[in-house]
C-alpha cells in the first residue's frame, strides 16, 4: 500500500510539473496580442527615454563633461533591445494574423517566447532609468597628437566594402596591393565585424555562412579542408577523400545557402570551381571578397569591384574602380581560358624566380640586445620592366633584408626549420622548440640546448616579422616560405602537395630534411637511400598504415621522426638501426603495441604516445631502458584489456616504477588507472614535480584518491618551521609538495570517486574536465580539507584555472563551497548535472576576464547564486546548448 501511495505521490509531481510546462508554453502562444501590443507601448517609451538621455549627454559633454561609463553601457543595452524588438514585433504582427489555432504552434510559440523575454528586458531597462549623475567632470589632457597605428583611410575601405555586400550587381570584390599595403587587415576586419555581429545586429543581406580561408600557395587540398571546417563537414572520413569529391561535398552544401567567402593572399587566378565554390550571382546572393598583389588578378577572377590599396597610409583614400560587368551572371559564368590561366601561373613564377635572383645580400647588423639595426639595402632591379616585378622584388628584398638581420646562423636555421610545414599551417610552439632541442644542427652552428632558448628565438622571429603569432601557435605566409625555401640547403619539402605516395627514391638521396606532412600517402615499402637524413616529416597523412621494416635501414643519422596522426598500426623492429634518434612522436595513430627493439633508441630524448588509444602493449623494460629521456607523453595512451604477462600497461604500479627509473626526466604527462599508481605517482618527488598532464580513467580503488594528507600537513609544517617569516617563500617552499606543473587534468568513467580535493594541491591548474562520473559528488569537499587546515589556508585554489568542463554527473552537488576569484577562469561547461544548483561565483570573481558559461538553459535559469548582484554580473557570460 505504502509503494502505491509512493508511486502515485511521484506520478502527480510528474503531471503537475508537465502541466505548468504546458500552460507556460501556451501562455506564450495565447498572450502573444497582448505581450506584443506592451512591447510595442513600452518600447516607444524607451526609445524617448534615450533620446532624452542622449540630449541630457550633448548638453553636458559640451562643458567638458564625460559621460559615465554605466550610462553608456545602459545606452548600448538599449539600442540592441530595441532592434531586437522592432524585427519582433514584425514578426508578431505576422502571427497574429494567422490566428491562435495556426498548425505551426512551434514556430508561433518560439516567437512568443523571445517576445515574452525582450518584454522583461525592456522593462528591466525600464527600471534602471533613474540616474543621479550621467557624466563626471573630464580631466584636462594636454594635446596629444597620435601616430596612427594602421594605415590612414582604412575604417572608409571597410565601410565601402560593408556596403557593397548589399549590392545586387556587385558579387566578387578584389583588394589588390603590394605587401604590407593592409589587404588581410581590411579583410580580417570584414571577417571580425561579422564575427562581432549579434543576431539583435543586422547584418548585410544576411549571410548564412561567412566562410575566412588563407589560399597562398594555392594548395588545393588545404582550401578545400578550410573550407570545409567551417561549413562543418570535415571529419577523418571526408578527409580521405580525393579533391573531386570534396569538391562535390563543398559544392552540394554552399549552393543551398547565401555564402560570403573570404580568400586571403591570392598570387595567381584561381577558379572557384575547383575547390566546389558555386559561383557568386543574383539569384544565390553570395558574395566573394579576395586580396590580391595585382589588379591584374582582380581582373582576372572577373572581380566587378576592385579596391586599390596603394599608398594606403600616405594617402588615406581609396582608389576604387569598377570594372564594366552590367550581368553578374554572365560575367561569372565564363570559365577561365585554361592556356590563359596556365600561361598566367607561368608568368607569376617566373616573375618571383627574377626577383629572388637579384636579391643582393644587405649591411645589416642585430644588436646585443636581440633589436634589428637595418642599414640601407641596395638591390638591383635591372631587366625587371613592369612595375609589379619592382614592387615583388622591394618585398622580397625587404624579406631578405630581415633575414639577414638575425641574430646569428642557429636563429637562421631555426626560421628555414619552419619551412617545413605548409605555409599558414599553425606550428605548435611547444612542438617546434622541441624539435630544434632534439635537431643535429648543422657544423658552426651552436644549436638550441634549453626551452627557454627556444622561446627567445620564437620571439627574435616574431619581431622581425618572419612568422606570425596566434597565441600557442606562430605560422609562416607563404611569400617568406618560399623565400626560406629558396635560401634552404638539403631540404626536400613536399607538405601539403596532395601526394598518394612517397617520392622516389632517387629525390632522397643527398637530402637532410624531408617533409611529407598533411598529404594522403598510404604505404612505405621503397627503401630509399639517404644516410644523411636528420629530419623526417610523415604527420598528417592519414591514409599512412604501412611502414615496411626495410624503409629504416639506410637512416643511420635520422634525429627527429614525426609519425603523428596517421594510422599506422604497428612499428617494425627495423626502427632499432635509427641509432641516433632523439625526437619520436607517434601520438594520435592507430598503433596497438611497440616493438621490443625501442629500447635500443638511447639516445631518444623526446617520445610522444598521446591520443594512442589502441595502444595495448608496452613491453616490460623498454621504456626504463630509454635513459635520457626528457619528455613523455602518455596522456590518454593504451587501452583498457586484460592483464597480459610482462606488459608495462598491465599493472599501474610497474607503470610508475619503470618511469621511476628516468633520471632525466623534465616533462611527464600520464594515464592512470589505479588508484595505488596515484598515490606512488605522488610519492614519488621528481615524478610529481614534472607532470603537466593527467588523465585518469576507469579508476579501480577507493572513493577518494587518498593521498597521505596527513604526510602532507607535517611537511608542510615542517618546511614552515625551517623557513623563514616571509610569505613568498614559505608558499614556494609548500609548493614542492603539491603538483607544481601540472595544468590538465581529466577524469572520465570513474565511478567510485566521490570527490577530487587532491586538486588543491595543483596550483597551476588550467584545464579541469570531469565526465561521467556517476558518483562524483564534489570536485573539492571541505571535510577532507578540513583534515589539513593549515595546508588549505596556504593555497590559493584555482587561481590559475582557465577551462572547467562538468558533464553526465548526476549526483554532482559542489564545486566549492564558497566564492572563489577565479581571475583568469575563460570558460565553464556545464550539461547533465542536474544536481549541482550553484556556482563558487559572486559579483568579485573573474574580474577583467572574458568568462564564458556554457550550459543548458532549464539549468541556467535555477541556478542559486552567491550574492544578489553575482546573476546580473554573469548573465551576459551564458550561452545555451
Amino acid at each position: 500500500m505504502g509503494n502505491f501511495i509512493s508511486i502515485q505521490m511521484a506520478l502527480d509531481c510528474s503531471i503537475g510539473r508537465l502541466w505548468s510546462c504546458c500552460a507556460t508554453q501556451a501562455t506564450y502562444v495565447c498572450h502573444l496580442q497582448d505581450n506584443l501590443d506592451e512591447l510595442k507601448e513600452k518600447v516607444a517609451y524607451l526609445r524617448a527615454l534615450k533620446n532624452d538621455v542622449m540630449d541630457m549627454l550633448e548638453l553636458e559633454e559640451r562643458g567638458q563633461r564625460k559621460r559615465l561609463n554605466f550610462v553608456q553601457a545602459w545606452l548600448s543595452r538599449v539600442e540592441d533591445t530595441v532592434q531586437e524588438a522592432h524585427v519582433l514585433i514584425e514578426y508578431g504582427e505576422r502571427e497574429i494574423q494567422r490566428g491562435c489555432c495556426s498548425r505551426n504552434f512551434k514556430y508561433r510559440y518560439r516567437y512568443g517566447k523571445r517576445i515574452a523575454y525582450t518584454l522583461k528586458d525592456v522593462a528591466l531597462l525600464l527600471a534602471e532609468r533613474d540616474f543621479t549623475n550621467i557624466t563626471v567632470a573630464a580631466p584636462v589632457q594636454a594635446a596629444v597628437v597620435e601616430v596612427p597605428t594602421e594605415p590612414t583611410g582604412l575604417d572608409l575601405k571597410l565601410a565601402k566594402v560593408w556596403s557593397s555586400l548589399s549590392k545586387e550587381l556587385v558579387g566578387i570584390i578584389g583588394i589588390c596591393g603590394k605587401e604590407g599595403a593592409g589587404k588581410t587587415t581590411l579583410l580580417k576586419q570584414i571577417n571580425k565585424k561579422f564575427l562581432n555581429t549579434t543576431t539583435t545586429t543586422t547584418t548585410p543581406s544576411g549571410f548564412d555562412a561567412v566562410i575566412f580561408v588563407t589560399v597562398s600557395d594555392m594548395r588545393l587540398a588545404k582550401v578545400q579542408e578550410d573550407i570545409g571546417k567551417k561549413i562543418g563537414i570535415s571529419d577523418e572520413k571526408w578527409k580521405k577523400k580525393n579533391i573531386d569529391e570534396k569538391a562535390i561535398d563543398i559544392f552540394t552544401v554552399l549552393h543551398r545557402k547565401k555564402f560570403l567567402l573570404l580568400l586571403d593572399d591570392i598570387w595567381e587566378p584561381v577558379d572557384l570551381a575547383n575547390f566546389g565554390v558555386p559561383l557568386p550571382n543574383r539569384e544565390n546572393g553570395s558574395k566573394v571578397v579576395f586580396t590580391a598583389r595585382s589588379e591584374d588578378i582582380c581582373r582576372e577572377m572577373e572581380a566587378q569591384m576592385v579596391i586599390n590599396m596603394a599608398d594606403l597610409a600616405w594617402k588615406g583614400a581609396i582608389q576604387e574602380k569598377t570594372i564594366s560587368s552590367p550581368i553578374i551572371a554572365q560575367a561569372s559564368s565564363r570559365k577561365y581560358d585554361v592556356k590563359l590561366k596556365a600561361a598566367a601561373r607561368d608568368s607569376f613564377k617566373k616573375k618571383r624566380e627574377s626577383a629572388l635572383r637579384i636579391l643582393t645580400r644587405s649591411s645589416t647588423r642585430m644588436s646585443d640586445k636581440g633589436e634589428i639595426v637595418e642599414d640601407e639595402a641596395q638591390p638591383s632591379t635591372s631587366g625587371l620592366q613592369d612595375e609589379q616585378n619592382i614592387e615583388d622584388t622591394e618585398a622580397l628584398v625587404d624579406l631578405k633584408h630581415r633575414y639577414d638581420s638575425l641574430l646569428n646562423d642557429t636563429v637562421r636555421f631555426c626560421f628555414l626549420y619552419c619551412t617545413l610545414f605548409p605555409s599558414d599551417f599553425r606550428i605548435s610552439k611547444d612542438d617546434l622548440i622541441h624539435y630544434w632541442i632534439c635537431e643535429k644542427f648543422e657544423d658552426g652552428y651552436s644549436g638550441v640546448g634549453t626551452y627557454n632558448e627556444g622561446c627567445y628565438i620564437i620571439d627574435i622571429l616574431l619581431r622581425a616579422q618572419l612568422l606570425e603569432d596566434e597565441g600557442k601557435y606562430v605560422k609562416i605566409c607563404g611569400v617568406i616560405r618560399d623565400m626560406g625555401l629558396q635560401m634552404a640547403d638539403k631540404f626536400l619539402v613536399l607538405a601539403g602537395a596532395q601526394l598518394t605516395e612517397a617520392p622516389e627514391v632517387g629525390k632522397w638521396k643527398g637530402v637532410r630534411r624531408i617533409s611529407l606532412t598533411e598529404n594522403s600517402i598510404q604505404s612505405l615499402r621503397k627503401i630509399p637511400a639517404c644516410p644523411h637524413l636528420l629530419t623526417l616529416f610523415l604527420s598528417r597523412n592519414p591514409c599512412l598504415v604501412m611502414i615496411s621494416g626495410d624503409f629504416f635501414l639506410s637512416m643511420k643519422s635520422l634525429t627527429v621522426l614525426d609519425m603523428s596522426m596517421t594510422s599506422i598500426q604497428e612499428l617494425p623492429p627495423e626502427i632499432s638501426n635509427l641509432i641516433s634518434l632523439q625526437y619520436l612522436n607517434l601520438s594520435h595513430t592507430s598503433i596497438n603495441q611497440l616493438p621490443a627493439e625501442l629500447n635500443t633508441l638511447t639516445r631518444l630524448r623526446y617520445l610522444n604516445l598521446e591520443h594512442t588509444i589502441f595502444l595495448s602493449l608496452i613491453p616490460r623494460e623498454v621504456i626504463s631502458q630509454l635513459c635520457l629521456l626528457q619528455i613523455l607523453k602518455l596522456f590518454r595512451c593504451g587501452c583498457v584489456n586484460k592483464e597480459v604477462e610482462n606488459n608495462m600497461l598491465s599493472d599501474g604500479n610497474l607503470h610508475i616504477e619503470e618511469l621511476q627509473l628516468l633520471e632525466h626526466l623534465k616533462v611527464l604527462s600520464m594515464t592512470i588507472r589505479h588508484d595505488s599508481a596515484f598515490q606512488l605517482l605522488f610519492s614519488t618527488g621528481h615524478l610529481r614535480r614534472c607532470t603537466q598532464a593527467l588523465y585518469l580513467e576507469h579508476l579501480i580503488g577507493s572513493a577518494s584518491l587518498n593521498i597521505s594528507w596527513s604526510d602532507v600537513n607535517h611537511q608542510h609544517n615542517n618546511e614552515l618551521e625551517e623557513s623563514t617569516l616571509e610569505p613568498q617563500l614559505s608558499s614556494a617552499i609548500s609548493r614542492n609538495i603539491c603538483f607544481s606543473s601540472l595544468q590538465e587534468v581529466r577524469v572520465e568513467k570513474c565511478f567510485d570517486l566521490v570527490d577530487l580535493t587532491w586538486l588543491v594541491l595543483a596550483p597551476n591548474l588550467k584545464i579541469l574536465a570531469v565526465t561521467t562520473c556517476r558518483k562524483m559528488e564534489e570536485i573539492i569537499s571541505s571535510g577532507v580539507l578540513g583534515q589539513v587546515p593549515e595546508v588549505g589556508k596556504s593555497l590559493k585554489v584555482f587561481a590559475k584555472l582557465q577551462v572547467l568542463e562538468l558533464q553526465n554527473l548526476p549526483q554532482m552537488k559542489s564545486i566549492y563551497w564558497e566564492a572563489l576569484a577565479f581571475p583568469i577562469l575563460e570558460k565553464i561547461e556545464v550539461f547533465n548535472c542536474p544536481m549541482l544548483k550553484t556556482l563558487p561565483l559572486d559579483s568579485n570573481s573573474s574580474k577583467g576576464g572574458k568568462l564564458v558559461i556554457n550550459a543548458e538553459e532549464h539549468w541556467w535559469n535555477n541556478v542559486e547564486w552567491m550574492d544578489d548582484s553575482a546573476k546580473i554580473t554573469f548573465l551576459p557570460c551564458f550561452t545555451s546548448f
